[in-house]
């Protein structure tokens, strides 16, 4: 064993009380172990900054390292800045090197504290300098943002950022905050970090807060609405989208069609999403079609001569909101439509001019696709879906965008085990089986539970079909195990359809 698993085994309660943190905190040290950005830091610190990331996580430890990461290079700052060259004066280097002493010891509140301070002390002492202060307030900040990432404290973080704005922009501020909301927003969006989503709504709240007009106002509830909407996706409750729903309808109060067209019109297909969103996962009709209003208004300003991309985006997110209404309504107009309009999508999002767009839009045209070929119980319908997901596959990489790599392995899982059904095709399931198994690599139960529940609730059917295939008891007993851990999760979510779906499975298995 090495130094760091004694040290970790060293600080492990007794076995009665280990909890899922604490069996998590070991991979996270063997990954650290090949890690440059952990090389030289203390065991001790290491074990620290691993429980303060894999709190939560459920076994996760692909999203859990990806969020560790970003401290164990935070904290690689903190210790190297105590020996680097500064022009700064002999009291703020003494300073820099105490942080990274206190780093190196494993106790960053106490850096916390004395880099809080000397901020103060700088803002007191009117005698010195304003250029010199500046500097060394800046250094300062930057370092309480990175002991902040070490201890997982974005609503810190987010105020050590908005100080070093006020020094470095005080006089556009509000669109300096908007352009660090947006990096952090891409980053939690692109690459599912959850530290990121966060630190990019306090950025976000603060907009809200520095916004000196009406239309700043309304900009910063875009926005808010907008990272709200994405970890909303990600989380089993509700919670995020009705506080996502909440920030649109505030911004429409705001962003009026006649003054603010293009704000409008976003706003309204930004709605339309969260509302689609909402109305998917507890499967009520109202939400989808409020939806669809809020998106055919956004049409209205959105045209494919004026804002080409974001007409397309606008039918994109149309053609889901009726792709799922006409599911639950039985209606294959409503199908229909949706395939147009993600065809109308696919005429902008072209591979070689947006190929991640043009991915998004193949993955949503096979889902409408496998839809209606199970419908029409039509193999042709269900070999386009199988195509268009391996179309998009060819550009949602899981390096690029693992989330979405990941759900379009499921969609593609799906659309090949209903074949593999319809055509009795023990190859086409076993080709199902491993689509979903590499969905699992990044639809984790901690990062998207109610997708990761769904994917086992698809194993769980692919189980179920193999056994009526070729019986085999132990092909139940691992398909009842699946269904039961996601209807927990549905039940914890209160998904009351998805509920009653996996309900209908237990069924199933249990008559099997």
């Amino acid at each position: 064993a090495s130094v760091t698993d004694k040290v970790y085994r060293d600080h492990l309660p007794p076995e009665n009380e280990v909890t899922e943190t604490d069996h998590l905190v070991e991979p996270l040290l063997k990954q650290a172990e090949t890690d440059p950005a952990a090389a030289k830091l203390a065991e001790s610190l290491l074990i620290t900054l691993a429980y303060e990331f894999a709190g939560g996580h459920q076994g996760d430890v692909a999203s859990a390292y990806a969020n560790l990461r970003g401290a164990l290079q935070a904290a690689q700052r903190l210790i190297a800045q105590g020996t680097m060259p500064s022009n700064l004066d002999a009291q703020v280097q003494a300073t820099f090197a105490e942080v990274s002493h206190l780093v190196q010891d494993n106790r960053a509140d106490e850096a916390s504290a004395l880099v809080d301070r000397e901020l103060a002390r700088l803002d007191e002492d009117e005698a010195e300098q304003n250029a010199k202060r500046n500097q060394a307030r800046m250094r300062y900040l930057e370092t309480a943002f990175d002991l902040a990432r070490t201890r997982n404290d974005p609503k810190r973080a987010a105020g050590h950022i908005l100080a070093k704005l006020k020094l470095d922009a005080s006089d556009d501020l509000f669109d300096a905050l908007r352009e660090e909301q947006d990096r952090w927003y891409v980053l939690g969006r692109d690459k599912g970090l959850g530290f990121d989503l966060d630190l990019s709504i306090a950025l976000a709240e603060a907009m809200l807060e520095h916004a000196q007009t009406p239309d700043q106002r309304g900009s910063a509830l875009l926005v808010l609405g907008a990272s709200l909407q994405i970890l909303g996706a990600r989380q089993s409750g509700p919670d995020m989208l009705q506080r996502a729903i909440t920030a649109f309808e505030q911004a429409l109060l705001i962003l009026s069609f006649e003054r603010q067209p293009l704000n409008w019109a976003t706003t309204k297909s930004n709605l339309g999403g969260s509302l689609a969103s909402l109305g998917q996962r507890h499967s009520e009709p109202a939400l989808l079609l409020r939806a669809v209003n809020a998106l055919e208004d956004a049409l209205l300003i959105r045209t494919r001569a004026s804002v080409p991309l974001d007409w397309a985006m606008t039918q994109n997110n149309l053609g889901n909101a009726l792709s799922s209404l006409g599911e639950l309504r039985l209606d294959t107009s409503l199908l229909q439509r949706a395939v147009n309009a993600f065809e109308n999508a696919l005429l902008v999002f072209t591979r070689d001019r947006m190929p991640l767009e043009w991915a998004m839009a193949q993955n949503n045209l096979g889902v409408t696709l496998q839809t209606l070929g199970l419908r029409f119980s039509d193999p042709n319908l269900l070999e386009r879906a199988v195509a268009a997901f391996e179309q998009a596959l060819l550009e949602w990489t899981r390096d690029r965008v693992p989330l979405s790599w990941a759900g379009t392995q499921n969609n593609l899982g799906t659309a090949q085990a209903s074949l593999g059904r319809s055509r009795s095709d023990p190859a086409m399931l076993q080709r199902a089986a491993i689509a979903y198994e590499r969905t699992l690599l990044e639809w984790t139960y901690d990062r998207v539970p109610l997708d990761w529940a769904g994917t086992q609730k698809n194993l769980a059917v692919l189980d179920l079909t193999f056994h009526r295939l070729s019986p085999d008891p132990a092909r139940l007993v691992a398909a009842k195990e699946k269904a039961l851990s996601a209807r927990q999760v549905f039940q914890d979510a209160g998904a009351t359809a998805y509920l009653e779906n996996v309900d209908r499975l237990l069924s199933q298995i249990d008559a099997a």
